[in-house]
C-alpha cells in the first residue's frame, strides 16, 4: 500500500491517479477535513501560463470540474488612481470556492477520492519518512506572503479588480472579486507581514470608497504562501507535489494549477516507473525561473505607486499573450536569474530561499 501525506489538492490528485490505475493507496492527514485552512477564500486558477485551457488540464489530470468554477475575461487593474479595463478573448482566470464545504474546489476532490474507495485518515499524523507522496502544504515558519481579507454576499455585478498600492498592499496586490453574489476582498502582503491588518483597512476603505462595496454576513478569510526557488521533488523514493515541492508562482502566488499537475505527475512517475524529478524540471522549470525574475523585477521597478507597471500594461494590445510572455522562461529571464536569485534571498531571508 502506498502513502499519500496530505489531503489537499496535489495530494488527493496523486491518490485519485494512483487508485484509477490500480494502486492501493490511503491518504493521511493531520487535520479533520480538507480544505480546512480555508474559509471560503475565492482562489483565482490562472489561465495564461500555458496554451491549453487550465480547465482542459486539470481534466486531463483526472480530476473532474464539479465543482464552482467560473471564468473571468474582464480584469481591471488600478493602483488608486489610473485605471485600465481588460477583455480577453478566452478567460484570464476561472475563479474557484476554498474550504471545507459543498461547492469547493477542496471538498469536490476529496468526494472524488471517497467515490472510489480511497480511505482519507483525517487526524492523522502520519511521518513523512514514512509517505510514499508528500503533499502538506506550504512551512509557516517561512512564509513569503500572507493575505487577509473578507468573504461576503453582495448584490453587486460580477467583478474582478487588481489594486498595486503598497499603502493597501505591500510588494503585493490587493483584489476584489464578486462571482454569482459572493464576493471576496483580500490584501496579499509580502515579507513584512506587520503591516497586513493596516493594508487590509485601507484596501477595504478603498474598495468601499471607490466601488461602494457593502458586504453582507462578512467572515475573515486568508492565510500564507511559501516558496520556493529550487523546487524539492524527491529525496530518495519520496516525492513531494504542491507546495511542499515549492511549485508556487512567486510574482502572484497561484498555485493551485501547479499542485494539482504535480500531484498527477507524482502518480504517473510511480505507475509508470518515470523520472519525477525530471517530469517536474520539464513542466515547472522555466515557469519557477521566470516567476522569480517576475518578482526580482516587481520589487525593483513596480513598488510604490506601480505607474510603471500600469504603463508596459496600457501598451499590451492582448494581456493574456503579455502574461503567457512574462511567466515563459527566456533570454532576458536567463540573463537576470542569477541576480535575481541574489536580491530575494537577500530580501527574504527567513524564508530559507
Amino acid at each position: 500500500m502506498l502513502k499519500v501525506l496530505g489531503a489537499g489538492l496535489s495530494g488527493l490528485t496523486a491518490a485519485i491517479n494512483l487508485r484509477n490505475a490500480g494502486v492501493d493507496v490511503q491518504v493521511f492527514d493531520r487535520v479533520s477535513s480538507s480544505g480546512r485552512r480555508f474559509l471560503g477564500d475565492l482562489q483565482g486558477l490562472e489561465n495564461w501560463t500555458l496554451k491549453e485551457d487550465v480547465l482542459d488540464e486539470i481534466r486531463g489530470c483526472g480530476v473532474k470540474t464539479d465543482f464552482f468554477v467560473k471564468g473571468f475575461d474582464r480584469l481591471t487593474i488600478t493602483n488608486g488612481d489610473e485605471e485600465l479595463s481588460f477583455r480577453g478573448s478566452r478567460p484570464y482566470f476561472y475563479l474557484v470556492k476554498r474550504g471545507s464545504f459543498e461547492g469547493s474546489l477542496d471538498s469536490s476532490l476529496m468526494g472524488q477520492a471517497r467515490d472510489l474507495g480511497i480511505r482519507i485518515n483525517y487526524n492523522s499524523r502520519l511521518p513523512e519518512k514514512a509517505a510514499d507522496v508528500v503533499c502538506t502544504g506550504p512551512d509557516y515558519r517561512s512564509a513569503v506572503a500572507q493575505d487577509l481579507g473578507t468573504v461576503f454576499e453582495t448584490d453587486a455585478d460580477d467583478t474582478a479588480v487588481l489594486l498595486l498600492n503598497d499603502s493597501a498592499a505591500f510588494r503585493g496586490y490587493s483584489y476584489l472579486l464578486v462571482a454569482d453574489g459572493y464576493g471576496c476582498l483580500c490584501s496579499v502582503v509580502f515579507g513584512d507581514r506587520s503591516r497586513l491588518n493596516g493594508c487590509y483597512q485601507k484596501t477595504a476603505e478603498f474598495f468601499r470608497d471607490r466601488y461602494g462595496i457593502r458586504p453582507r454576513n462578512p467572515h475573515r478569510c486568508g492565510g500564507i504562501g511559501g516558496f520556493s526557488m529550487v523546487p524539492r521533488s524527491a529525496d530518495g523514493k519520496r516525492l513531494y507535489a504542491g507546495e511542499a515541492a515549492g511549485l508556487q508562482d512567486f510574482l502572484w502566488g497561484f498555485g493551485i494549477r501547479s499542485a494539482i499537475v504535480s500531484g498527477f505527475l507524482a502518480a504517473r512517475s510511480i505507475v509508470g516507473g518515470m523520472d519525477y524529478p525530471r517530469l517536474i524540471e520539464k513542466r515547472f522549470g522555466g515557469f519557477l525561473k521566470a516567476s522569480v525574475v517576475n518578482r526580482f523585477l516587481w520589487e525593483r521597478y513596480g513598488s510604490g505607486n506601480y505607474s510603471k507597471v500600469l504603463g508596459m500594461l496600457k501598451s499590451s494590445k492582448d494581456l493574456n499573450s503579455t502574461l503567457h510572455r512574462a511567466y515563459n522562461f527566456s533570454v532576458a529571464h536567463r540573463l537576470l536569474l542569477g541576480k535575481a536569485r541574489r536580491s530575494m534571498r537577500a530580501i527574504y531571508s527567513h524564508s530559507g530561499l
